[in-house]
């Protein structure tokens, strides 16, 4: 991917085909693999894990980094991501730099029978919640 905008962006699967033959139990053990790379080799995005792991919205299906709860003024807390990684990789959520390329791999490592199940892989950013 080049020329993306410099906004963060979330990247993951969002159903479009989930019909009355979908086996949900079989689709949330499907163990797949997310991985956003930058030109220079930096490692944006790296998520691994049974699709019943991840977080699921009506518009993605993406998983979101660790945080900690830091004390704030007057007793409130402040959420502070932990683990970040280049260009704010955190989850599956990173911010690019609209000059780098990045390259992006998607793989399914453990499957079940998950027919009539139908994903696409989605990059969504800018307001997209």
């Amino acid at each position: 991917m080049l020329g993306l905008p410099s906004t963060e962006l979330t990247i993951g699967l969002r159903q479009v085909n989930v019909s009355a033959g979908c086996d949900a139990a079989a689709l949330g053990a499907e163990h797949i693999r997310i991985g956003v790379n930058a030109s220079d080799g930096a490692v944006v995005v790296s998520e691994e894990a049974p699709l019943s792991a991840w977080t699921s919205s009506p518009a993605l299906v993406y998983r979101r980094g660790v945080e900690r709860q830091e004390p704030s003024v007057g007793g409130a807390v402040q959420l502070v991501r932990v683990g970040t990684r280049e260009f704010g990789g955190w989850g599956t959520y990173f911010t690019p730099n609209s000059a780098t390329t990045y390259m992006v791999t998607f793989e399914v490592l453990e499957a079940r029978d998950a027919s009539g199940c139908e994903s696409r892989l989605v990059v969504l950013g800018g307001g997209w919640k």
